[in-house]
C-alpha cells in the first residue's frame, strides 16, 4: 500500500525522500518510520502542498479553534505502542 502524506515542509520532503538528513535527530526518525513501513508492507510518498492548501497547517502551529471535534475523537492503538506515548 501506498499513502500520499501532504506537508508545506519541504526539509522534512526532501529528508524523507533521499532517506536522510543532516541532523542526527531527524535521521533516527526517518529510520523508525522506515522499518515500521517495512514491517506493515506500506509506502509514503511525500508531496509539497502550500502552507495556505495544507489542511494541518493551523492544528500544527497550535490553532484548535474549529477543530474540537477532531480533537477529542479516539481510535484504539496498538499495545506495542504503549511504552512510547504519555496519556495527557
Amino acid at each position: 500500500m501506498n499513502i500520499t502524506i501532504h506537508s508545506d515542509n519541504t526539509g522534512v520532503i526532501g529528508a524523507f525522500s533521499s532517506g536522510r538528513s543532516r541532523n542526527p535527530a531527524h535521521n533516527d526518525t526517518i529510520h523508525h518510520i522506515t522499518v515500521a513501513l517495512i514491517l506493515t508492507n506500506v509506502s509514503i510518498s511525500p508531496e509539497y502542498i502550500t502552507s495556505s492548501g495544507n489542511l494541518a497547517n493551523t492544528i500544527s502551529r497550535g490553532i484548535t479553534s474549529g477543530y474540537d471535534s477532531w480533537l477529542n475523537c479516539t481510535f484504539p492503538l496498538p499495545t506495542y505502542l504503549a511504552p512510547w506515548l504519555t496519556p495527557i
